[in-house]
């Protein structure tokens, strides 16, 4: 992978909206009603550009945050440069990333 990522997740699940944003809060700062108007709508809750010159610097947010979400029940989806990702891909993203090598950087 050697391209600038731009992740958008959705959050699909208003079963326990106030549990969802607070995990959502914990990792983001942004307003409680843009999260729930974004939840509402179906439109990413957020957008992440993890750049490859930063060695992909933010991606740990990312990943910790979904997987939290996961571990709640809560139902989410990702796209990455505007297309639709399944689950795997930040935990291929994740391989990646940690099995970079000192030659791999300069």
């Amino acid at each position: 992978m050697k391209k600038d990522l731009n992740i958008e997740v959705f959050v699909f699940s208003e079963d326990d909206l106030a549990s969802t944003i607070k995990i959502i809060r914990k990792h983001i700062k942004i307003p409680v009603s843009s999260i729930a108007n974004s939840i509402k709508r179906k439109i990413p809750i957020c957008n992440f550009q993890l750049k490859v010159s930063e060695f992909y610097c933010g991606w740990r947010l990312v990943y910790e945050m979904v997987n939290e979400l996961k571990e709640s029940g809560v139902e989410t989806e990702f796209h990455v440069n505007g297309e639709p990702y399944g689950p795997n891909f930040l935990e291929l993203l994740k391989i990646d990333i940690e099995n970079i090598e000192r030659k791999d950087i300069y």
